[in-house]
This record gives C-alpha cells, structure tokens and sequence, in this order.
C-alpha cells in the first residue's frame, strides 16, 4: 500500500506539472531540483521531500492535493504517535518517541479559525533537552496551508521525562486537506533527528 501511494503521488505531480504547461526543464531552472531527480519522483522511483511536493503544490495550484497525498503516504508507513525518531541518525543516547498527538491525524476543523495543536514528546534517551525548540518545515503561512510561526521552543526535559509542545494554527479560508511537518532542532538549529520529520500534523478543513 505505501509503495503505491508514493508512486500515486508522483503521478498526480506530474498530472498537476503537465496541466500547467510546465515542462522539467522550466521546474528545474525555479525550484533548483535535476531533472534526474524530478523525473524519478513523478515516476515513484524516489521519493519527494515535502518540500519539493509543497513547491508544486504552491506553483501548480493543486489546492492541498498533493500535500496530503504526501501525509497519506507517510501516515500508511508509520504510527504517527508512538514513533520513536531514528537512533542511527541522532546524536550517540539521543532518542525521542511521540507520545500522543492532538487533534488526532486527519481530523475536522473548520476554516479560517485557530487551532492548537498539541503534541507529547517523550525523551527516550540518555541525553538531556536544552535549548530544543520544534521548526516548522518549507512555508509557515499561505492560502492553503496552516499558517504558524516558524519555531516554538521547547521545555527542557531530563531523560526517562516528557514534556507537552503546543502550536497555534490558523486553518486557511478554504475547504482542503493541508499537512504541516516539524522537525526538532537543538539550540544552534541542527536538527537533532535528521532524516523524515517526525512532527506533523494533517487537518481536513470543512
């Protein structure tokens, strides 16, 4: 199933790509990708960073669709609460899991209002948080996304501890399926779990 949904993604960025009248070229010389590279993510030979989907989603006017063919991809290869980040790509002892997360992946929420969202973080390692703070991933605001800032800091939290992360959202003015991702960083802004960002959240907007 998440194999085919990636390959699905990639074929309805190409879909969006050609409707423009886009060619891999023009994409290439604006969002600065190969054309290697592009053509084997609308092929669903490689799969696209949310930044490159939320590019074309942006470019090609794919009203959400893209974005959360991206979150469906990713929600169908992993639990989003009770994940635990990487190990092999953190710090030596660096490890967190994501307790919970609220609203719950995929819920209702009407337009144009704000939402919080609220996620529990639980560091599962050997290492103490100082200074971390949760960064918003590509664009922090416009028409068919959720508008936040772009860094909300987080307590410092002892191994064996947990703590609560809250963002407020503004939902856009328009009925849509929107994701936003987060990555935890350290005090200099290094991410401290390189790779897929474990924080996200999906709303469908009504």
């Amino acid at each position: 199933m998440t194999l085919f949904l990636w390959r699905e993604l990639g074929e309805n960025m190409r879909k969006v790509r050609v409707a423009a009248g886009a060619s891999l070229r023009d994409v290439e010389a604006r969002c600065g990708r190969s054309r290697g590279t592009l053509s084997q993510v609308e092929n669903g030979k490689a799969r696209p960073s949310v930044e490159l989907v939320r590019w074309y989603d942006e470019n090609f006017a794919a009203d959400g669709l893209l974005l959360s063919g991206y979150a469906d991809a990713r929600a169908a290869g992993a639990v989003v609460a009770g994940r635990a980040a990487p190990g092999d790509s953190a710090a030596a002892g660096d490890a967190m899991t994501l307790v919970s997360a609220s609203p719950a992946f995929g819920a209702a929420a009407p337009a144009d209002t704000a939402v919080e969202l609220r996620w529990v973080l639980r560091n599962t390692g050997s290492v103490p948080w100082a200074g971390r703070a949760l960064r918003r991933l590509g664009a922090v605001g416009g028409l068919r996304l959720l508008t936040t800032v772009s860094s909300t800091p987080l307590p410092d939290v002892a191994p064996g501890n947990q703590a609560e992360v809250m963002v407020t959202a503004q939902t856009p003015p328009i009925r849509s399926t929107v994701a936003a991702y987060w990555q935890l960083v350290d005090a200099s802004g290094t991410p401290c779990f390189p790779g897929d960002p474990l924080i996200a959240a999906q709303l469908v907007i009504v």
